[in-house]
């Protein structure tokens, strides 16, 4: 076979038990070459149990081995077949003649760490070798639900735009995030639970929260006003837990898509509020929902 061709990741699929069978086949006939016959898996083929770690997709994997036809009748006719068998009894091969080095490449996706088993097989006449049997893992994306980047935010119906920022370069973690209203303030990673938690210490203002003033005489209702942006808060306790995620377009990040939780305050009315004699809160507990953007 000349150059490197290349094998789709389209490939056809076979039954898992027939897939398991030609596997076992392979181990049982690794041996020293026979009659002058052998085939040897060289570099840049992937080691034995090799992790094929984060990469742009598709992942593109070279394989190479180095033939022994001296004891094959005709030397030239002689047959290297690359077999790789996948997940689920997915399988593909390539056969390659009169080479006595030979290539390839197999070219996947991975959305999660997939496993792959592959060996070459060379026949001549009635001799048949074959290298050893070896495995990799393509890693496929980071799976832990990294927050960054600006999210439409209901709490406890109002609609806001939140900033997210992580202190790691990927995957998740300690998170940096800002509401309108805050500074910038730390929400950490419980990767068990899958949710950030943390503290605002200062809410300078609070839209979520509405002044509604009622007044009466003589019991009877004479007016009621509705007044927003009149109350603050402090130490708000937020906590967010991951719901829908997805990667990015190279298959490399696995982002939080939604998040739902909860924002829990006691609201405050700043000056004008009191003013107008807009009532402190007790403590509330608001229904927070996340999407990103």
């Amino acid at each position: 076979m000349s150059g490197r061709p290349a094998l789709s990741a389209r490939i056809r699929r076979r039954s898992s038990a027939i897939a398991i069978a030609v596997i076992a086949c392979a181990l049982m006939t690794i041996a020293a070459p026979a009659h002058g016959a052998g085939v040897s898996l060289v570099s840049p083929s992937p080691a034995n149990g090799a992790l094929i770690t984060t990469r742009p997709v598709p992942y593109s994997v070279p394989f190479a081995w180095s033939r022994e036809t001296s004891g094959c009748p005709v030397p030239a006719t002689a047959i290297a077949t690359f077999h790789i068998f996948g997940p689920n009894g997915f399988s593909d091969s390539t056969t390659s003649t009169g080479a006595a080095t030979d290539a390839a490449t197999f070219t996947a996706g991975a959305v999660k760490p997939t496993n792959y088993t592959w060996f070459v097989q060379l026949t001549c006449g009635a001799v048949t070798a074959q290298s050893e049997v070896r495995t990799f893992t393509l890693q496929g994306p980071n799976l832990a639900p990294r927050v960054k980047g600006r999210y439409l935010v209901t709490v406890g119906g109002n609609r806001q735009i939140w900033r997210f920022a992580p202190r790691c370069a990927k995957g998740a973690c300690a998170t940096l995030a800002r509401r309108p209203g805050s500074r910038w303030f730390t929400l950490n990673w419980n990767p068990l639970k899958r949710t950030y938690t943390g503290t605002i210490t200062r809410l300078k203002s609070a839209k979520e929260r509405i002044c509604r003033i009622t007044t009466r005489r003589g019991g009877r209702i004479v007016s009621r006003r509705t007044i927003r942006n009149v109350y603050r808060a402090r130490n708000v306790a937020v906590l967010l837990r991951v719901g829908q995620t997805r990667v990015n377009r190279n298959g490399t990040v696995t982002f939080a898509q939604t998040l739902k939780g909860s924002h829990r305050t006691k609201y405050v009315p700043r000056a004008r509020g009191k003013k107008l004699g807009c009532p402190a809160s007790s403590t509330i507990g608001a229904k927070v929902i996340a999407n990103r953007r």
